[in-house]
């Protein structure tokens, strides 16, 4: 059992990766909204690069021309670390796998940053007025605590022989 951060009454769930990072409610958000997208996913995928690009121009020459593959990555991506919200190891095993093949291609912080910004601009494009203050904080809170996971992941594969 946990407590809700928002009152004292305990809610019955089971433990999750982010445990103490977001609440019950805010994962239930991350669910329902992820898969609400359903179909769109492709075309929201299309969106979030034309974002991302944006924000960091630089950051296209790390990319092929053909960017099909990592549209379906993405998503596929996000699907299995929403997926494994209630599996703290594979949810670990997840975002270390990510951070480590990140590293190899030298992504920097601030590019992680910048993703998120544009996963969250992504979001409130496809969502419209659905995507409230409650629902963008539930995806920032997931966020950062992948963002956290990834840099250190990062880091430990920069520090390998």
């Amino acid at each position: 059992m946990a407590r809700s951060q928002d009152s004292d009454r305990t809610l019955p769930f089971r433990a999750t990766a982010v445990d103490g990072i977001a609440t019950a409610e805010q994962l239930g958000q991350v669910r329902e909204s992820f898969e609400a997208m359903g179909l769109a996913r492709r075309k929201v995928a299309e969106a979030f690069y034309q974002r991302f690009f944006e924000l960091v121009p630089g950051a296209r020459s790390m990319f092929p021309q053909d960017m099909e593959r990592l549209h379906l990555k993405l998503m596929d991506t996000i699907a299995a670390l929403v997926g494994a919200l209630d599996n703290p190891d594979v949810f670990q095993s997840i975002i270390n796998q990510v951070g480590r093949h990140h590293a190899r291609f030298g992504v920097t912080p601030s590019q992680l940053a910048a993703f998120g910004d544009a996963l969250l601009a992504t979001w409130e494009q496809h969502f419209g007025p659905a995507f409230t203050p409650e629902l963008r904080q539930a995806w920032t809170t997931l966020y950062d605590a992948v963002r956290r996971d990834m840099l250190q992941a990062m880091k430990a594969a920069d520090h390998r022989p």
